[in-house]
């Protein structure tokens, strides 16, 4: 990330700037004296510790209020089933409810015909129960669950991570600052400002399935693998130091 506000480099520092990923000197017309800015990055890896996966029970029907009935039939022996696998502190929450026309094309007459219509139900389930997930996608899918539309590995308390990332990357910018001024052959003063800028919050690093993969009723095997990726937090530093003379 480059940011400046109307600052123009030092001719001095261009061969070193080259060198240093991340590493700009600048001379400021703002300030009484001259200033070295330099960008510092962190970036912290670690291990999810909870799941959440999202599906849905679709059906359809030539009659609204018949799409509408087997799709509470069906939730609610998926929801059932759920509430005999969640452990304590699990949530089950419902993310939507939709229930729409459907067409499908005629070759004959080239036209868009109505063929019923479509109810949707979708659910997050969140649980620390990482290990278990792919059986309780098993188990899903046999209680009438037919769309699993994604699957999010987090971290319940991320605020440590991100605590780590912004020390990292204040130590980053400490290391190029100094280097920078002494192959420059100028004496670093005191910080004068400081900008901290998150560039990826705690998100998914796992398996997606939304946008990746969507998987079916038919398509989900007895025990379905999953496997969790590592989560990160990265954040940049801006830090503006004072040069003296």
């Amino acid at each position: 990330m480059k940011i400046n506000n109307y600052m123009s480099k030092l001719g001095l520092a261009l061969g070193l700037c080259a060198g240093l990923a991340g590493a700009q000197l600048w001379v400021s017309s703002a300030y009484a004296g001259d200033s070295l800015q330099v960008i510092g990055e962190g970036t912290v890896y670690y291990q999810p510790n909870q799941v959440t996966l999202s599906f849905s029970v679709q059906t359809e029907s030539l009659v609204a209020s018949k799409a509408v009935s087997d799709n509470a039939t069906l939730m609610k022996i998926a929801l059932d089933r759920l509430d005999d696998l969640k452990h304590d502190g699990d949530t089950i929450v419902t993310q939507g409810y939709s229930l729409n026309t459907y067409y499908e094309f005629n070759q004959t007459t080239r036209q868009q015909e109505l063929k019923g219509y479509r109810a949707v139900n979708r659910v997050a389930f969140t649980s620390s129960q990482m290990e278990d997930i792919g059986s309780i996608i098993d188990s899903l899918s046999a209680a009438g669950v037919n769309q699993f539309d994604s699957i999010l590995f987090t971290h319940n308390d991320s605020s440590q991570y991100k605590d780590k990332a912004m020390a990292y990357a204040v130590a980053d910018a400490q290391h190029k600052a100094k280097l920078l001024a002494k192959s420059a052959d100028v004496k670093l003063g005191s910080p004068e400002k400081i900008i901290d800028s998150p560039i990826q919050a705690p998100g998914l690093y796992g398996q997606k399935m939304d946008g990746m993969m969507r998987m079916s009723a038919e398509s989900v095997q007895a025990n379905t693998p999953i496997r969790s990726g590592d989560l990160s937090v990265t954040h940049q530093v801006l830090i503006e130091y004072e040069i003296n003379d």
